[in-house]
């Protein structure tokens, strides 16, 4: 199995995920249900920290069709190692530098690169099913403790900006949570 379908050091992802019995419980009419082809982001909450080293988001989300989630086998264009649509989860991470949030750029394993925790959700609808509309929850675990990173001190003030893409290439909207400070 090549290295980027590991569980890696610094996250873990918890997926709940309910189909839609009826296409009308998400849409009062055809026209909004068809809008709903593009996953919506519904909530993103952060979870009380519970120690200094995890912080864990939880991320409500809708798809009219079911199409979002990568099989391991998604590896070729446009879902090959280095594209924009390699991970289909996207989290950055800002830090507030004088009362201005950034991103932050790390120092490995992309020396300048913006600090991030994007990942690979698995397929929420096995392969071959029908379209259908799923609502659900993402939790997110985020290991902060991890020394390659060098991760900003205890005591900052962070925030996480989150979006996902879908089998299509459709990019969902984007929330960013509210401002907190690491324990």
């Amino acid at each position: 199995m090549p290295a980027f379908f590991q569980s890696t050091a610094f996250c873990k992802i918890i997926i709940v995920s309910l189909p839609v019995l009826a296409a009308g419980l998400l849409a009062g009419c055809k026209k909004t249900a068809g809008l709903l082809d593009v996953p919506v982001l519904t909530y993103l909450q952060m979870e009380e920290q519970t120690s200094s080293d995890t912080l864990t988001i939880r991320i409500g989300y809708e798809d009219g069709n079911g199409d979002i989630g990568l099989s391991p086998g998604d590896t070729f264009p446009p879902f090959d190692p280095g594209s924009q649509y390699f991970y289909n989860l996207h989290v950055e991470y800002l830090e507030k530098i004088n009362d201005t949030f950034q991103t932050v750029s790390m120092n490995h394993p992309d020396p300048g690169g913006p600090l991030n925790f994007h990942t690979r959700i698995s397929r929420l609808l096995g392969a071959g099913r029908d379209p259908q509309p799923i609502t659900g929850e993402i939790r997110y675990e985020i290991l902060l403790d991890f020394p390659l990173l060098q991760l900003p001190v205890v005591g900052d003030t962070v925030k996480l900006r989150v979006w996902i893409y879908d089998r299509d290439l459709n990019q969902s909207n984007t929330l960013e949570s509210n401002e907190f400070i690491l324990n």
